[in-house]
């Protein structure tokens, strides 16, 4: 039965309606070709799954939660080398401070004189 003989049928488009003319549409492009692609595609689904769930545990495990700009980049003689991860730090921790209910917790970085330069 088609799709339009449902849609005549029955004047008022119901929920279960609309779930059988979506399924419909739908299935044709949700449906394996050949037993193959779907014996692999069941087959590699846990495979992928178990590696995400395994690639998770372990970034966990070492506190690899996030990036952290936290180090600057110091040449031979100590001093900082300015970058964009400076310039990212430094937004960030001004989006920290904003983010706080008192003004008086405002980091010293963020209270120095002059702004890290860009070295292109």
């Amino acid at each position: 039965m088609r799709v339009t003989n449902l849609v005549k049928r029955k004047r008022l488009i119901t929920l279960w309606l609309l779930t059988v003319i979506f399924g419909r549409l739908i299935f044709q492009y949700a449906s394996f070709n050949n037993s193959r692609s779907l014996h692999f595609f069941l087959a590699a689904w846990p495979v992928v799954g178990i590696w995400f769930t395994a690639l998770g545990i372990s970034t966990m495990a070492f506190n690899l939660n996030g990036f952290n700009f936290n180090q600057s980049v110091v040449d031979s003689q100590g001093r900082v080398i300015n970058t964009w991860a400076d310039i990212i730090n430094r937004a960030n921790l001004g989006m920290e401070v904003m983010h706080e209910r008192n003004a008086h917790n405002f980091p010293l970085d963020l209270a120095a004189l002059e702004a890290p330069s860009l070295n292109g």
